[in-house]
């Protein structure tokens, strides 16, 4: 693998890839960020896997899809503005968010952060995500 992300998540589920990515768009429209990130998930991504995007003109190209296909895998849009629609998906998305930290928090998963701010520095992080270059993760944990 030439990216250590793709290695180290392909080393840490012994090359079975991963059955979930949920892939927040912070491209800011940057193509060759886009094709990067597409290629890392579909390599990380295993079999019967998942992956959730928010991009509204999110494209994928025919070979892409058949990586999708040959995995038995599928593509899920998210927005944003429909989760409050329905009371039983918030209740199922907080458990799986709740889920998620519980294991973080637990040392059972570990979710690579390259910065991390308080809540006073709000603005400090934003700037940062949209200075990360496509070699990072595009990531920030703000602490409330």
């Amino acid at each position: 693998y030439e990216d250590p992300l793709v290695e180290s998540i392909m080393k840490e589920t012994n090359g079975l890839g991963i059955n979930h990515v949920l892939d927040i768009d912070t491209s800011n429209g940057d193509t060759q960020v886009d094709d990067l990130r597409k290629r890392m998930i579909l390599k990380c991504l295993g079999t019967q896997s998942t992956w959730i995007t928010n991009r509204q003109d999110f494209e994928l190209h025919p070979s892409e899809i058949n990586q999708l296909s040959l995995r038995g895998s599928s593509l899920s849009f998210v927005n944003q503005h429909s989760w409050s629609c329905s009371g039983v998906k918030q209740s199922r998305l907080l458990h799986i968010v709740q889920d998620v930290l519980s294991k973080s928090e637990q040392g059972e998963i570990s979710l690579p952060v390259p910065a991390c701010f308080a809540i006073d520095n709000i603005q400090n992080a934003a700037q940062a995500i949209h200075n990360f270059d496509e070699k990072n993760t595009q990531t920030v944990v703000v602490r409330l």
